[in-house]
This record gives C-alpha cells, structure tokens and sequence, in this order.
C-alpha cells in the first residue's frame, strides 16, 4: 500500500517496529501475491533472488502410502490476470528485507525500531500515531490518514476495545530450519506439503527452501502441547511420528538454526461501535467497518526498508532528522507495521 501511495505521488512514511532482516514465519506464499507484487513492480526481483519456485500444494493423513498426497496445482486454478503459474517459498528474513527497499526505492520513507504506541484521535477521526523508538525516545506524528498494518496483533482493534479472542482459534506451531529432509518425488518438487497428524485442528507443514534448507513445523491446539508435559522439541518430534511421510521425510534430518514457536490465537473485531464510515480489518483479512475516519486497516504482510545500516538509531531517522510533524509538512500517509 505504501509503495502504491508514493507512486501516487502523496507523502508516505512507513514505521517499522522491528529492524530488518529478522527471521519471522510465514514461508509459503498464496498465489494472489503475484497480483500484487506485479503491481508494484516487484516480481522480476523475487525471480532474480531465486527463491524456490511453488507450482502446487499437497496434503496427506497420518498412514497415506509415502509421498501420496492430494495435490492441487496453481495452473489448473489461475487467478484471472495472473502473471505466471507459480508462486514462492521463501526466506522471509531475505523478502521482508527487499520489499522495504523496494519501498524506500519507490519514495517511501521508512524508519525502522519504531514501535507505534497508539493512534491519535481528534473526536473520531485519527490524526496521527504516538511513536516510540527502541532507545524509549517518544513523539507524535501527524498525518492525514493512518493504516494499521500490524497483523494479528491488530493495533487499532486492541486500543479501541474492539478484539476479542475467538474460542475456536487457540493454536500454536512450533517450527524451525532443517538440512538433509527427504525430498519427495520429481513430481512434486517446489510444492508446500501438509502432513495431517491425527490430532483436532493440528497440522504440520514442509516448505522447500534454497541451499537444500526446509523448513518443518507444527500447529495444534495449545491445549495439546499443555497437557503434554514435553518440551518443545520433545513434542515437535513426537508428532512427526504421527504421519509416515513426515517420519520418513525427517529421518536424517539436521536442524540447523534454532527452533521457534509461535502462538496463533486468533482474534475477531467485535464491530463499528456506532462509529460511521470506519474500515479495518481482522486478522483472517476481511474488512469490517470498524476504525474510525482517516484510518483503514487492511492487517496486510509488511511492506517496506530504509538502505540504512540496521542500528535502532540511525534507523529511526533518515538524513539526521526525525519524521516531520509539523503541520505544514505532515505526510498524507503513515503506516505502522507489525
């Protein structure tokens, strides 16, 4: 959205909590990304970085004979106006970092280890943030219209008493990088695979990286891991053995950076609380009328990076100086990401 704004020609500053690259989940993308990333003239880059190319999908139950899945292959479904028959698996620490750039590049500015604290109001309109630098430095940036794009986390929907935790949603993956997983068959080369594991609401996933990487990991209910008594690893590995492809397939595995884990409870806007013309969105990335005037948020994947070395400091300002809130200058945009 941001590069869409600059190239518009309005004034766009994008705050960046984190400071890029940073490892973060979410590695197989949909095919509706490419409509995007044609749009905004990223694509040729995600084909020159050589992330590895997704053509399709697979999914199997616990006792499926190896490599048996139930595929769905993008060509046999395109999206209309869409650009190729694939998508990407990819190393988000590496993409993230390029669609910063990519903004930067196209006029946005972008200030990273810049926690948006809240939004500002004027009776129900909003007119600004209140940023908070790593170091605790704090001030209040102005600006015409606000988006939320921080995710689940759904900054908007949490300061306006709006979220609410859905009680069918209480999941939690647990995941990490491996070398030396089986590859499945020429056939399905590239695709994301789903390994079910026999459990309500779990599931697993292998996500072919560069370099001979994959990334594995586990959802289920967090209820599940709770009872378990395990560690984190002593469960992840006590579910692979749930499904005989997953076994198979980490038989030799090798981790090779740390593990992670990640809860994913989700969360639902509770509605507009009387407020017209409001637009937001939940985190499953419908929009509801639900913020107020001059703000929308779209809970969109980030979008953006200042070429500047990453240290909280210097990625808090641009040319010396910290964004501008004087009225005259505000931008017309300002964007908070997760």
């Amino acid at each position: 959205m941001g590069i869409l704004l600059a190239r518009d020609g309005h004034r766009v500053i994008i705050l960046e909590k984190d400071i890029h690259p940073r490892d973060h989940v979410g590695e197989s993308l949909t095919p509706s990304t490419n409509l995007v990333f044609d749009k905004i003239g990223f694509l040729d880059k995600m084909n020159d970085n050589g992330f590895i190319h997704k053509p399709g999908t697979g999914w199997n139950a616990p006792r499926s004979p190896l490599w048996k899945f139930v595929e769905i292959w993008l060509f046999e479904f395109p999206l209309p106006g869409t650009p190729q028959p694939y998508t990407y698996n990819v190393e988000r620490d590496e993409m993230d970092t390029m669609l910063l750039r990519h903004a930067y590049d196209n006029g946005v500015e972008v200030f990273q280890g810049v926690k948006v604290t809240s939004v500002l109001f004027e009776g129900d309109r909003a007119v600004g943030v209140r940023a908070q630098v790593t170091d605790g430095w704090e001030r209040d940036l102005r600006a015409r219209y606000v988006v939320d794009a921080t995710g689940r986390r759904c900054q908007l929907a949490s300061q306006l008493r709006m979220k609410t935790k859905d009680p069918n949603f209480n999941q939690f993956c647990i995941y990490s990088w491996f070398r030396n997983v089986k590859e499945p068959p020429e056939r399905n080369r590239g695709f994301t695979l789903f390994y079910f594991i026999g459990l309500n609401q779990a599931w697993s996933w292998h996500i072919p990286l560069k370099d001979g990487k994959a990334s594995m990991g586990v959802v289920v209910d967090k209820e599940d891991f709770q009872k378990s008594g395990k560690s984190e690893e002593e469960f992840f590995f006590s579910l692979v053995r749930r499904n005989r492809t997953f076994t198979h397939a980490m038989q030799d595995a090798e981790r090779i950076r740390r593990g992670g884990s990640r809860a994913t409870i989700r969360t639902r806007s509770t509605g507009s609380r009387g407020l017209d013309g409001c637009w937001s969105a939940t985190p499953f990335g419908s929009l509801t009328r639900s913020s107020p005037p001059g703000s929308t948020s779209p809970c969109s994947p980030r979008s953006t990076l200042t070429k500047r070395s990453p240290r909280p400091c210097a990625q808090a300002t641009r040319n010396g100086r910290s964004p501008s809130t004087s009225a005259g200058s505000r931008p017309a945009w300002i964007s908070g990401t997760n």
